[in-house]
């Protein structure tokens, strides 16, 4: 786990259980201009929310229920986080996924369906977070 310092940058938390995925995935929100930190379980994610990152960047499955949790936390205490949800499952699967999490007061502003590179990524982010710069990339 990452722990977040004092940043001009907005602050991406990225939770995901493959640490090859968050690696890539950190990386590219860095390349972007974003400060990224990560979590790879429910304990260090929760830890990281409660400093109350720009963006949360989540893999929607995870073991031991780690996205439920997470996702059942931010309805349960009214955190308008804005959350990109990242998945390999069919892009239409995902989409009902947001769509019911939305339902449920979940602040849903975009998905990614794995894999995806920086390109996809940069549009989400500043849905996102849309008052922050994001870096040119090209």
């Amino acid at each position: 786990m990452n722990t977040p310092l004092n940043s001009a940058q907005p602050i991406v938390l990225v939770v995901d259980d493959d640490p090859e995925s968050l690696l890539l995935v950190s990386t590219m929100i860095e390349y972007v201009g974003y400060k990224p930190v990560t979590a790879e379980v429910f304990e260090d994610a929760m830890a990281l929310l409660q400093q109350s990152p720009s963006a949360l960047v989540l893999d929607l499955v995870m073991p031991e229920n780690t996205s439920e949790r997470l996702l059942d936390e931010l309805a349960r205490s009214g955190n308008q986080v804005a959350v990109v949800l990242m998945s390999a499952v069919k892009r239409d699967e995902l989409g009902a996924h947001a769509a019911a999490l939305t339902r449920r007061g979940i602040n849903v502003v975009s998905t990614l369906a794995k894999p995806f590179w920086v390109d996809v990524l940069v549009p989400a982010l500043e849905k996102a977070i849309p008052d922050a710069p994001v870096a040119a990339i090209g």
